[in-house]
C-alpha cells in the first residue's frame, strides 16, 4: 500500500482531476513490483498560490517519511502528470 499526493490544475473538472489521479495510480502500480494498492490524493493547483492544507499543516509533521524508493517513484509520477500552472 502506498499513499501519493499529486497536484492537478484547479481549472479541471472533478472527472478530469479523477482521471489524473487514476493515471498516477496506474503509473505507480506498474512502476513498483509487488505494490498491491495506491491511494492518490489530489490537491488543486491554485494559480494564486493558496495553500489548501494550511489549516491542518501542523499535523503533517507527525507523518512518517516515505522510503527513498517510494519518493523516487512519486517524483516520477508527479513529473509525468504535472499540471501546466503558470
Amino acid at each position: 500500500m502506498a499513499d501519493a499526493q499529486i497536484v492537478a490544475d484547479c481549472e479541471l473538472t472533478l472527472s478530469e482531476a479523477h482521471a489524473v489521479a487514476e493515471r498516477a495510480r496506474y503509473a505507480m502500480l506498474h512502476a513498483v513490483p509487488k505494490l498491491a494498492d495506491v491511494r492518490v490524493h489530489v490537491d488543486p493547483c491554485d494559480h494564486e498560490g493558496v495553500d489548501h492544507h494550511a489549516d491542518l499543516a501542523h499535523h503533517d509533521a507527525a507523518r512518517p517519511v516515505a522510503p527513498p524508493f517510494m519518493s523516487y517513484v512519486a517524483d516520477r509520477v508527479r513529473r509525468a502528470n504535472r499540471p501546466r500552472c503558470s
